[in-house]
């Protein structure tokens, strides 16, 4: 049995993707066994300036989708192919081949959409034609975390009841009809009040015992927005696709980066209070201005002895303020949250001759709460003594609360 295989290469253009330092290559991989089969795909692979391990992971997950990258050995594969076709023997096997009963015509593509610097969605599609018969489609998608290599899920973008999606995508959902046009190869249709298909299938988003085959998800851009599309695989002799503009969905929107696109996060960085540090990405777009995450801070040693409690700080930086983030972490149903419970801002312009440290010391010894603004002396001391503000982050109430400067009697310099 000889497979042909088509791969269509379809990469979304955007002025992101454009601008991304993302690049890809394509591997060619090739699994044959004389006289059964003869299957080539050619599988994207990530190339370029991101991290490593990330990328890694992207690329070896991206080769299980695809016909070539069949992981079984010969013999295992025969025999799977047998008991298929419900034959016992390679001879019966390759009579039954010669009677062109078993003429197939199969197709695979995939489709890279590049999202955002920290989001990729990649599509793959298969088809097949089966000797006297009708075309079987078969559709997956995943998207990526560019940062991390994770793969993502529905709730990691939309934290939404059931219910309350399908009535949204009932009011403005639409379905998506192929015509003829070659410049609008899609139509919009919007949905009928009885498309039964709906209900039915976006139920098993939120059913974790369902029938997952019969739907899956993906972004894509259409008319310079951003779209939500699912395709329902139960739905007929073809897979439906059906979609709605994420601008319909925006209350619900808790991926950081469609937050930005839509200035979700609030005025200014106060309303990150009670947010989870995790859920940040390297930027934040509030109403009045941006902040880079710059992933840097540390953590408030436990009672001044060694270990580490459960508190720590975090720093994130406008075009003129320095902000400290007041950092709680805790598990919430086994899942790691670091929540936001105070703020500390700083002028910019404070910190370009003072340093703000956390190794202070008091009469007492020192005190792993404190944070000091210091004078950032010439000479490279061991110690900085001149203190010009300070503050206790309080782990008892979560807060960054002012205190005397006279009372931290040094700060130890880390570069020393």
């Amino acid at each position: 049995m000889k497979i042909i295989t088509l791969l269509l290469f379809c990469f979304t253009t955007t002025s992101l993707f454009s601008q991304s330092r993302i690049g890809f290559d394509t591997l060619v991989v090739n699994y044959r066994i004389q006289d059964v089969v003869d299957i080539t795909s050619y599988i994207p692979q990530i190339k370029g300036d991101i991290n490593n391990m990330a990328k890694g992971r992207i690329n070896a997950d991206m080769k299980k989708y695809f016909k070539a990258s069949i992981p079984l050995d010969s013999a295992a594969y025969v025999q799977e192919l047998l008991n298929e076709y419900g034959l016992t023997t390679m001879e019966e096997f390759l009579e039954w081949k010669k009677s062109e009963f078993m003429a197939d015509d199969d197709d695979e593509s995939f489709k890279i959409t590049y999202l955002s610097e920290n989001l990729m969605n990649f599509t793959y599609s298969y088809q097949i034609l089966p000797h006297g018969g009708r075309y079987q489609f078969f559709f997956e998608s995943v998207l990526y975390d560019l940062q991390t290599g994770k793969k993502l899920e529905f709730d990691d973008f939309l934290t939404i009841e059931r219910d309350s999606l399908i009535s949204i995508f009932r009011k403005y959902g639409y379905r998506s009809e192929w015509q003829s046009d070659h410049d609008t190869p899609t139509l919009k249709v919007p949905i009928e009040e009885n498309d039964a298909y709906v209900e039915d299938h976006i139920k098993y988003l939120f059913d974790q015992n369902g029938n997952s085959d019969c739907i899956d998800y993906y972004f894509t851009q259409k008319d310079n927005e951003l779209q939500l599309m699912f395709k329902f695989q139960c739905a007929g002799p073809y897979l439906a696709d059906y979609g709605i503009s994420m601008i319909y969905l925006q209350p619900f929107i808790t991926y950081s980066d469609f937050k930005n696109r839509y200035k979700l996060w609030g005025k200014d960085i106060y309303s990150l209070m009670g947010y989870d540090y995790l859920t940040l990405g390297n930027e934040i777009a509030f109403e009045n201005y941006t902040i880079t995450n710059s992933g840097s801070g540390f953590l408030l040693p436990y009672d001044n002895i060694a270990g580490w409690d459960e508190f720590g700080i975090s720093i994130c930086y406008s075009s003129s303020k320095a902000y400290y983030l007041f950092i709680k972490y805790q598990t919430v149903n086994d899942k790691r949250k670091s929540v936001i419970t105070d703020i500390l801002e700083l002028d910019k312009h404070k910190l370009s001759s003072n340093s703000l440290n956390e190794f202070c010391e008091t009469e007492n010894g020192r005190d792993g709460e404190i944070l000091a603004l210091v004078k950032d002396t010439k000479g490279n001391p061991e110690y900085y003594t001149q203190v010009i503000k300070a503050w206790r982050a309080n782990r008892k109430t979560g807060k960054f609360e002012p205190i005397k400067r006279n009372i931290v009697k040094r700060c130890s310099n880390e570069t020393y």
